[in-house]
């Protein structure tokens, strides 16, 4: 019996120290926490790795804003978006430039414009983000066309 007892305990022991380190390893992955204006942004999301502990990091942040082109008839993500946030007067919050495809941003409750940019072609979208419920946003820029007719 008692050695029964004695190797569940060691088996609980050992599940939880794996559910630790799963949780370490995946908090290991992400990249720092960042801050411009009294705004906390985490920005990252290249390779498998990153990219998921921070797609699961995104349920904890208020606002999460992902970036994507259209390439060969499919979305694949993309960097180097450079991003604009303003309130809901216009009062410019955070501009900076994404190191990856994903954007969490943590913000209090409110009406916000984001403008992001890829190649210079900007696209915006108006959100309003709600005490309690988190906000994902996905910015897709369209396929730029590959054969551009000839000018005369």
């Amino acid at each position: 019996m008692t050695s029964s007892l004695a190797r569940r305990f060691m088996w609980g022991v050992l599940w939880l120290a794996g559910c630790g380190g799963l949780s370490l390893a995946n908090a290991s992955d992400l990249p720092a926490v960042r801050q411009q204006g009294g705004i906390e942004y985490l920005s990252g999301g290249i390779g498998l790795e990153e990219s998921t502990a921070i797609d699961t990091e995104s349920r904890k942040w208020p606002l999460t804003l992902l970036f994507s082109a259209k390439r060969w008839q499919r979305s694949v993500y993309t960097a180097d978006a450079k991003v604009s946030l303003r309130d809901g007067h216009g009062k410019l919050l955070l501009q900076m430039q994404a190191d990856g495809p994903f954007l969490l941003l943590r913000l209090a409750p409110g009406t916000y414009a984001v403008e992001a940019t890829l190649n210079g072609k900007p696209l915006q979208q108006r959100i309003v983000l709600k005490k309690g419920e988190p906000a994902r946003v996905v910015f897709v820029w369209p396929e730029a066309p590959t054969d551009e007719p000839a000018q005369d």
